[in-house]
């Protein structure tokens, strides 16, 4: 047998054995595989995006003020003008700000 004929047996056979697998009335046909019926809840619970408890919020936000210090006491030293410093620190303020407005929004 050549390598042609080989791989022309091949896919006969991948196509034999495909069209049995779809084929609803062969004696040998699965049933069709079926979600269970909570599948929707459990999905969406799993892809529910995850929040923070209160002690992981209040790390946060001890972490937030520790690193406005930080950099605060850093650009003091500097000679950095305070309207940079105030551009560079007001985002992220502006963040927990509105982090903390949603979770109280949504608490």
């Amino acid at each position: 047998m050549t390598e042609d004929e080989a791989l022309t047996t091949g896919h006969e056979d991948v196509d034999r054995w495909l069209r049995e697998a779809m084929t609803t009335g062969s004696a040998g046909a699965r049933p069709e595989p079926q979600l269970s019926a909570n599948f929707d809840v459990r999905l969406a619970k799993r892809l529910r995006p995850r929040r923070l408890s209160a002690t992981g919020r209040f790390v946060m936000a001890v972490y937030v003020v520790v690193a406005v210090a930080v950099t605060v006491g850093a650009m003091q030293s500097t000679s950095i003008d305070w309207r940079l410093a105030i551009l560079t620190l007001t985002p992220t303020l502006v963040a927990a700000a509105v982090y903390g407005w949603r979770l109280a929004k949504h608490t």
